[in-house]
């Protein structure tokens, strides 16, 4: 017998008898299905005793969003997963830092304790495709949601995210780890495809970006909210890996720079860009000072 008989949303089952098959099938699940980590800390995303499925989250086949940190009873209230090669499933959306919600979209449980909701997830390898499904306005939409009802912490040392969108947002709370973070340094690739209203790539929070070699694109708007803090690692002497848009970049928050590495020592008059948008560049940093000078960090001494 093959398929996910013990789950609700389970609609695919095959049977073989004798040489003869029987399947019973339907064209999709009646609704998408939130599938919740309930791993220990650093546990591996692909291993599917990790969710509390007991499989890795199916958005194609089965229209589900992976959520990793949740309130829900079952799961991690506070959940951190790790992922170095291709999932064995690839997700209807990522949500990291998502209260419990029922069929009305009402909270379940009571509120968790200020900074208690955290979800984070760290890859290193392998690409990962989240991809909306036919359940896409019960949550299976392809989104990659960094902190929503509690904080999210979305690593990337290598590999490679496509998402359909990504909003890096959730409770502003400094405590412990800190605000939500994206944090993309090595070979790590995100790219964001989705050309409609709801693509695109918002970022609220903390965003660190190190090194020459990260590759960030998204094909719809990208915008730095007022609330977002970016900053930018600079390692190389020459380059940098730029926020990459096909679209406009609505430029908000603070900025830092930091030198490391090769880069704490250039030739004079350098430059290095931070954001490369194709329509354009609206907005500016609000930190910075006259004649748009910024602080910096890490420069060896002359």
């Amino acid at each position: 017998m093959i398929g996910r008989i013990n789950r609700i949303n389970a609609h695919r089952v095959a049977w073989a008898t004798l040489g003869v098959a029987w399947c019973v099938a339907t064209s999709s699940p009646a609704r998408a299905t939130d599938v919740y980590w309930t791993g220990a800390s650093s546990n591996a995303y692909n291993t599917g005793g990790n969710w509390d499925s007991t499989f890795v989250p199916d958005g194609p086949g089965f229209a589900e969003r992976a959520v990793i940190g949740s309130d829900k009873v079952s799961a991690a209230l506070s959940g951190s997963a790790v992922l170095s090669a291709n999932p064995a499933a690839q997700p209807g959306g990522i949500a990291l830092g998502l209260r419990q919600r029922d069929g009305s979209g009402n909270f379940v449980n009571a509120a968790p304790a200020p900074g208690a909701l955290t979800g984070s997830l760290t890859i290193s390898g392998g690409v990962v495709n989240s991809v909306t499904t036919g359940q896409a306005l019960f949550g299976a939409d392809g989104r990659v949601l960094v902190g929503v009802d509690g904080r999210g912490y979305l690593t990337m040392t290598g590999g490679t995210l496509n998402a359909v969108s990504l909003v890096v947002a959730g409770e502003e709370n400094a405590d412990g780890e800190g605000r939500s973070r994206l944090d993309l340094s090595g070979n790590a690739t995100l790219s964001v495809s989705a050309a409609s209203p709801n693509g695109g790539a918002t970022l609220g929070r903390d965003l660190r970006v190190s090194g020459p070699n990260v590759n960030f694109t998204t094909l719809n708007r990208l915008t730095l909210a007022s609330s977002n803090a970016y900053t930018a690692n600079i390692t190389s002497a020459t380059a940098h890996s730029p926020l990459k848009t096909s679209n406009i970049a609505v430029v908000g928050g603070s900025l830092a720079v930091e030198f490391g590495g090769a880069g704490a020592s250039h030739a004079l008059g350098q430059t290095w860009t931070l954001v490369d948008a194709q329509l354009g560049i609206t907005g500016n940093f609000n930190n910075l000072g006259p004649g748009g000078q910024v602080e910096v960090t890490g420069l060896a001494a002359p």
